[in-house]
């Protein structure tokens, strides 16, 4: 391991550039220089053009074309990336100081050994109000059932895509997670949290809109069908029922007990069941 590692800083646009020269502007003000900066773009229409130029000395590679979609123009920026660590940083969304590349060296410098260092984020709502998110120290399974971490704070060694492929086109909007995922499964000492915000992602954009809800909700089930165990999928079942039968009203009458507690999922495991009509 590089004691200064080389950060390759993905940024992929599609007429957005207000939000690309906000983003750039937080990636070439890093107080950390040992970066290279790749701007893909879809092919643009609006002032895209202008952006690049004004920051062309501080872009290693760039493109503007059609592509399939946000993991095909992703892929396309792993495909250029020389670094030891990839972040992927889409126009609109910032590194939250001048300082983050600076403080992420130097833990995963001291933390040597992992292949995914993740870290906090700020969500921007489309209001302006920010709310902090902070990811489980420790990455379990069951994290993985419901949740995913922040794509754009997570930095992943090369060698994985090597290792796992690209993201999969198969998805529209849950590749990364597909991708986590895998990792996960063969390799969960690969991950590292690292208490320092990363960025500021905006909060209102296609993998965030709750019009895709139904969507990433189809996309992981298939996910799940394809990577996970016969007893891992039914693991997820009884912790998605338990889930649901701790926002019962009734639950709010168990004392506090474990064993009790424990008595009620099995109890409630069985009726969702029966009036489920599943086996």
């Amino acid at each position: 391991m590089l004691s200064n590692p080389l950060f390759s800083v993905i940024t992929i646009n599609y007429n957005n550039h207000i939000g690309l020269k906000k983003t750039i502007s937080s990636i070439v003000s890093q107080s950390y220089s040992n970066f290279q900066l790749i701007i893909i773009d879809g092919g643009s229409s609006d002032d895209f053009l202008n952006v690049i130029k004004l920051y062309e000395s501080h872009i290693s590679f760039w493109c503007s074309e059609k592509d399939k979609g946000i993991y095909d123009a992703q892929n396309k920026g792993i495909s250029k990336a020389t670094g030891d660590y990839l972040i992927f940083m889409n126009s609109g969304d910032c590194f939250t100081g001048n300082n983050v590349l600076q403080k992420s060296a130097q833990f995963i410098e001291e933390k040597k050994g992992h292949k995914i260092y993740y870290g906090n984020t700020n969500l921007i709502e489309e209001d302006g109000v920010r709310r902090f998110l902070a990811p489980p120290e420790i990455i379990d399974l069951n994290f993985f059932f419901f949740a995913t971490l922040n794509h754009q704070s997570c930095f992943i060694h090369k060698e994985l895509f090597a290792t796992y492929g690209m993201y999969s086109l198969e998805y529209k909007i849950s590749a990364d997670y597909d991708f986590f995922l895998k990792v996960f499964l063969n390799e969960p000492e690969a991950y590292c949290y690292m208490n320092e915000l990363i960025c500021d992602y905006e909060n209102y954009g296609t993998s965030a809109n709750t019009k895709f809800f139904d969507l990433v909700v189809k996309e992981r089930k298939r996910i799940h069908e394809a990577l996970l165990s016969s007893e891992q999928l039914k693991k997820r079942e009884r912790l998605e029922i338990q889930i649901l039968g701790r926002k019962s009203i009734f639950f709010k009458s168990v004392p506090e007990s474990d064993k009790l507690k424990s008595l009620y999922d099995r109890f409630y495991f069985r009726w969702y069941k029966f009036i489920t009509k599943q086996n």
